[in-house]
């Protein structure tokens, strides 16, 4: 609604964002909380065999003395399925 404001202000019209989100009710949009979205795509297919190998080279080096280092290479962001907090301004389902 901030935003709207701002772009009608840069054109001369002075409006209060309760009014814009009266008027965005009436061209059909309700206001609407952010929802966490299901999975998008399928999983890697070979995962379980990535893991299996890795289990069997560590397995392999420990047992010929071979020295072995665990790496975590994850990301430290937020990536995934997550809720976002707050609402917007969605058409209005029926």
């Amino acid at each position: 609604m901030r935003d709207i404001k701002d772009e009608l202000a840069k054109d001369g019209i002075d409006i209060g964002k309760d009014a814009i989100g009266k008027c965005l009710e009436k061209l059909g949009y309700s206001r609407q909380q952010n929802q966490k979205l299901l999975q998008v795509g399928q999983p890697h297919p070979q995962r379980d065999e990535i893991i299996a190998y890795i289990y069997q080279l560590t397995a392999f080096c420990e047992a010929n003395g071979i020295p072995c280092i665990s790496i975590d290479a994850k990301n430290k962001i937020s990536v995934g399925n997550y809720k976002m907090e707050g609402s917007e301004y969605r058409p209005t389902q029926e």
